[in-house]
């Protein structure tokens, strides 16, 4: 190890621990990491040296690619070289990855430059300071080769912070050691105080005295000191004789000095056996008189209380001074106290501050490691993981493609081979029916018979026969006759189908060679066609019977069709049946054309036969054909998706490779992404996700759309109170409209009770005088003016007793209408009592014909049930009434609850205008 582990305690902080970094020695990794860095101190000292030289470093030093060029190479060649792109892809230019040989041409503009610049610039330049420096910017580290680089650098950065904290912890460690000192020279000083004071002191306090810890020595966990071990120190000869040859020296020595030791007794004598004096407060070194405590107070002399006052006053003048001395002394231990308190918290405090040094030292630790970690991490992934896919993407393409081109070429092949085939059958069918138009042409001349012959000639199977009237065979015999006639002429069909097929003047597009279950069938028919030829020669019974039996003992016989993956067989030809001479025979028919019908007939099924084998081969090579076409449409398909999975992939390591993973150091506040803490392993998974969809956006943003928010939400708030002032004033003079029409309600209420108000003399002394007294008549001459007065007050009471008379016949008019109304009404509901009971006995008539026709009408249903069932117009009639009856209903009860949703929408909107404050809009009816 270059460097232990090692710790700093704090003196009385609880739990304060301060450790160093341990550093091994230097190892592979180190080298390499340390050759890593000298070629990036060369890569900034380029970057700079171009920089001041005033060329372009984008070109050499920012290596980017684009996407466009990534889907081009995945497409054009989805299985290139791995090497090629893992270095397109790491972005090393050739001028650093290669030393370059001195043959051959500079490419890069450090090199072209390196001729025609001056060196000495590039001399002066420094080199940067630590390894922090040289890291590359985070933008910039899309190669995976930086990243591999950019691992290292953080790893020596790391390094370099532990050396740096390493050494200040050094100096930590000698700041505690110059406490620890000051604590002892504060401690030794306290301990002399309290001698000096003795028993004049209350501080009692034990006394801080700081040690080292094991913990806070270096290496003091790896050594043993002698008084850690209780067994007995083993002592080698030559130890135990040097320690025997100390002691006997040092017991001459004492001898020579003798028992009386000259030394010893001089300090006893003087010193009394102590080299250093006993402590004193001075008392003792002031002598008392030898009467003091001997003579009475009362039998001093003059001389003697002279030589007492003296020594009281000596006595107390040194109590003084003992009492001083011991007060500062006290003061000075109350000082020292503080000032061990003051280095301690001294220490503590700036232990506190080296502690969170380091804490801020382990944040950077914490986020070069992690970096280091993304590094690794995107630089496997892109060297190691993307590299096996594209290899296994490569190799898989390669495969696909060489059976996609051996699947297409048996494809085209095998289409040939059935175009050929489906040629070789139209030509067939054309000479098939070319053998019926030679048929018609031939027996035109029949006439009547033609009919006869076509039937004959078209006929495959006999008839069934039993015995004639004219005597001809019957019965078994005739079975057994038909059916060796049919067996031959079988054989005989069979026969030329094999002599047509292997015929020397077959088209060549018919030789197709494939091993198919019709094309077996095809050549197992033409061997028993010329079996059967044979037994026509001269043979023939027996020939029959061993197709018959061969076909009866074959445990395939029942497989002829398709291949077994059609899921069923196809059905069997009929057999075909050859004319007999003797059933068969026209009337009227010469034997000539007897012969040239049975030989056109034989033509005819011959080309049959052969035209059914070439129709099985054909549908056999078609399905085939669709086998071998859905199987290169896979390859195809399965090729198409691997290379769009190449692009894809192509695109995906694209965006990788430019998905950079950017450290970002933000304080606590600036994060305000909430993230809900869910309990359980579900919340686990929600937090996650959480913080999964948290967005990384910059402060400007935040705060320029809190700005539009705080613009739009003052302009609604400058809205908001312009309504409410705006309603404010509505209501207001809402409520002053409402104020002054109750007032007037109330004058004019006030108006009519003054008006039929019934005056009387007193009441009108009262308000024409309005204190209720009549005024005493004085004993002066009425005047004119009094005259005056009273007649007016009589003309005035004259008008009031006529309005109350024209208001009590106004009354009792009023009275009279009233009561008119009163008998009209009555009249009227008279009228509505008497048409009730009529309506009311209309209704009991209607009920009774009602009734009526119901059981006329239920009588004429029970007697349509009877008869077969119900009328159909009826029912339809009856169905359409409740429908018309039932859509009216349903429109009344919507007519109403839209009246009473109109009426609870005014209640409403007149609750909404007595609320406030609301800004609901009254409508224009209100």
């Amino acid at each position: 190890m270059a460097t232990h582990g090692c710790a700093i305690l704090g003196f009385k902080a609880p739990g304060l621990v301060v450790r160093n970094y341990p550093l091994k020695k230097d190892d592979a990794a180190t080298k390499t990491a340390s050759k890593v860095s000298f070629l990036r101190k060369i890569e900034v000292m380029e970057e700079r040296f171009l920089k001041d030289s005033g060329l372009d470093t984008r070109s050499t030093f920012d290596l980017k690619g684009t996407a466009e060029d990534a889907k081009t190479t995945a497409g054009a060649n989805p299985g290139a070289d791995a090497d090629a792109d893992a270095d397109a892809d790491a972005g090393e230019p050739s001028g650093e990855a290669d030393g370059g040989d001195g043959g051959e041409e500079p490419t890069t503009p450090a090199a072209r430059m390196s001729s025609s610049v001056d060196v000495a610039v590039a001399m002066k330049m420094k080199l940067p300071e630590n390894h922090e420096n040289m890291l590359y910017d985070p933008f910039k580290l899309y190669p995976p080769r930086r990243k591999i680089t950019q691992m290292f650098l953080a790893q020596l950065a790391a390094r370099e912070s532990k050396s740096a904290f390493n050494a200040e912890f050094e100096e930590m460690l000698e700041v505690k050691q110059k406490s620890m000192d000051k604590l002892a020279e504060l401690n030794t000083r306290i301990k002399e105080i309290r001698g000096e004071l003795k028993s004049h002191t209350n501080d009692t306090a034990p006394l801080f005295e700081p040690a080292w810890t094991t913990e806070e020595q270096e290496g003091a966990a790896l050594e043993v000191r002698d008084d850690e071990i209780s067994a007995p120190k083993y002592l080698s000869p030559a130890e135990e004789a040097k320690r025997a040859k100390e002691a006997e020296e040092e017991a001459a020595r004492a001898r020579a000095k003798g028992a009386n030791d000259p030394t010893v007794r001089a300090l006893k004598d003087m010193m009394n056996g102590q080299l250093e004096a006993p402590d004193s407060d001075g008392m003792e070194e002031l002598v008392k008189p030898e009467f003091y405590g001997v003579v009475a107070k009362e039998d001093w002399s003059e001389i003697q209380t002279k030589r007492a006052k003296e020594y009281e006053l000596k006595a107390k003048a040194l109590r003084e001074e003992l009492e001083k001395r011991r007060k500062t002394l006290d003061t000075e231990l109350k000082k020292t106290r503080e000032e061990t308190e003051e280095v301690i918290s001294k220490m503590d405090e700036t232990l506190t501050e080296f502690n969170e040094k380091r804490n801020g030292v382990e944040g950077k630790l914490a986020r070069l490691d992690s970096y280091v970690v993304a590094c690794a991490s995107e630089a496997e992934r892109a060297l190691t993981d993307d590299e096996v896919t594209k290899v296994t993407i490569s190799e898989t393409l390669e495969k696909l493609a060489a059976q996609k081109v051996e699947s297409a070429a048996v494809v085209a092949a095998f289409s040939k081979r059935v175009d050929e085939c489906q040629k070789r059958y139209e030509e067939v069918v054309a000479e098939d029916n070319k053998l019926t138009r030679v048929f018609k042409s031939a027996f035109a001349e029949t006439d009547l018979l033609f009919d006869t012959l076509w039937g004959l000639y078209r006929r495959r199977k006999a008839p069934a026969r039993g015995v004639n009237a004219n005597g001809t065979p019957g019965g078994s015999a005739a079975k057994k006759s038909l059916a060796r006639a049919s067996l031959r002429a079988a054989a005989r069909r069979l026969s030329l189908a094999a002599h047509a097929n292997h015929s020397p003047q077959r088209s060549p597009r018919s030789s197709i060679n494939l091993k198919t279950p019709a094309k077996e069938f095809a050549h197992a028919g033409f061997h028993l066609a010329g079996g059967a030829l044979a037994g026509r020669r001269g043979e023939g019974d027996h020939a029959a019977h061993k197709i018959v039996r061969d076909a009866q003992h074959d445990p395939f016989n029942a497989a002829f069709g398709g291949p077994v993956s059609s899921g069923k067989p196809k059905p069997r030809l009929p057999p075909v049946e050859s004319l007999d001479p003797t059933l068969d025979a026209v009337d009227g028919l010469d034997q000539a054309w007897w012969d040239r019908l049975v030989d056109h007939r034989d033509r005819k099924i011959a080309k049959e036969a052969e035209l059914a084998a070439m129709r099985a081969t054909l549908e056999e090579m078609q399905r085939y054909l669709f086998k071998i076409t859905e199987e290169d449409a896979e390859v195809q398909s399965e090729l198409d998706a691997l290379q769009a999975e190449a692009r894809a992939f192509a695109r995906r390591r694209f965006d990788q490779l430019y998905d950079l993973a950017v450290p970002l150091v933000m304080k606590q506040g600036l994060v305000e992404a909430i993230i809900p803490e869910l309990g359980g392993a579900d919340g686990a998974d929600g937090t996650r996700a959480a913080r999964d969809d948290a967005v990384l956006i910059h402060r400007s943003t935040i705060e320029r759309l809190n700005e539009v928010v705080h613009k739009r939400g003052a302009s609604k708030l400058v809205t908001l109170e312009a309504i409410k002032e705006y309603k404010k004033g509505i209501y207001d003079l809402q409520w002053e409209d409402e104020r002054l029409q109750m007032v007037d309600a109330d004058l004019v209420v006030k108006i009519k009770e003054l008006q039929l108000t019934r005056a009387d003399r007193r009441l009108l002394d009262k308000i024409l005088i309005g204190d209720g007294k009549t005024p005493k008549p004085k004993p002066e001459k009425p005047s004119k003016k009094t005259d005056a007065d009273g007649k007016k007050i009589l003309s005035e009471t004259a008008s009031l007793e006529a309005r109350l008379e024209q208001a009590r016949v106004l009354h009792a008019r009023l009275v009279s209408e009233r009561k008119r109304e009163l008998a009209k009404i009555t009249r009227k509901m008279d009228e509505k009592r008497a048409q009730n009971l009529e309506i009311s006995t209309q209704v009991v008539a209607m009920d009774d014909s009602v009734a009526e026709y119901v059981k006329v009408k239920e009588q004429r249903l029970t007697r349509a049930g009877e008869s077969g069932g119900k009328d159909n117009k009826a029912r339809a009639a009856e169905k359409k009434m409740r429908a018309m009856v039932t859509q009216r209903k349903l429109e009344d009860i919507a007519t109403a609850q839209r009246e009473d949703m109109m009426i609870l929408r005014e209640e409403l909107d007149r609750a909404r205008l007595r609320t406030y404050p609301s800004f609901v809009e009254r409508r224009g009816d209100y």
